[in-house]
């Protein structure tokens, strides 16, 4: 991108602030990128907010323009209670380990997860990077029955088409993420079942 100029723009809504072990994802591949969007984590989850940060040479790029500002103006943008949740949720980030917490997080989901692949004919890849897990299916699945069946088990999770996420606040216990990875592995092998027999409740 510097090369030619190109600029780069990171998403790390979902894994900024810690999630990935790092404070912002970007950092694992050692790169600064010339836009970053944010949100999620900035304020713990507990308001609605979001950022975009910039490099100076993108603001004074913006600034240059006849309108001279970054033309945006949402109604509730910037508001003070948001941003108090903001300022509250980045000093209690800054003043724990995450990473450590992170790293612990990582290893149980990987440890509790890891064997689907062998076991199982279902599951393509285990990932576990930070405080998100993910199981990735060979094929898309029922979401709609599938978060029915972690809802009645009384974990929200989040199946999206073949992939289901873990993405655990940084403070769950390690019986609450063994209650999250014990329901995915009951999911998984009922899955396998169903292929197995042809009459799974949760094939799309």
């Amino acid at each position: 991108c510097s090369r030619y100029d190109v600029v780069m723009i990171c998403d790390e809504i979902a894994t900024g602030f810690g999630r990935t072990g790092r404070m912002f994802a970007c950092e694992h591949a050692g790169i600064t990128p010339d836009i970053m969007t944010l949100g999620k984590g900035l304020t713990g989850g507990m308001m609605t907010l979001s950022a975009v940060a910039v490099t100076d040479r993108i603001s004074e790029g913006i600034s240059l323009s006849p309108s001279r500002v970054l033309m945006h103006g949402p109604t509730f943008m910037a508001n003070p209670l948001a941003c108090a949740a903001a300022n509250g949720s980045l000093d209690l980030l800054l003043s724990e380990d995450v990473c450590s917490q992170t790293s612990h997080i990582e290893k149980v989901l990987y440890d509790g997860l890891r064997d689907l692949v062998s076991c199982t004919e279902t599951v393509k890849e285990v990932r576990a990077l930070g405080a998100c897990g993910v199981v990735e299916l060979r094929k898309n699945v029922d979401t709609v029955s599938m978060q029915r069946f972690f809802v009645d088990k009384g974990i929200w999770l989040r199946p999206f088409g073949n992939i289901i996420y873990i993405y655990p606040p940084f403070i769950i216990t390690d019986e609450q993420l063994r209650a999250c990875i014990s329901a995915v592995r009951e999911l998984v092998f009922l899955l396998n079942d169903g292929v197995q027999t042809s009459q799974s409740c949760f094939s799309v």
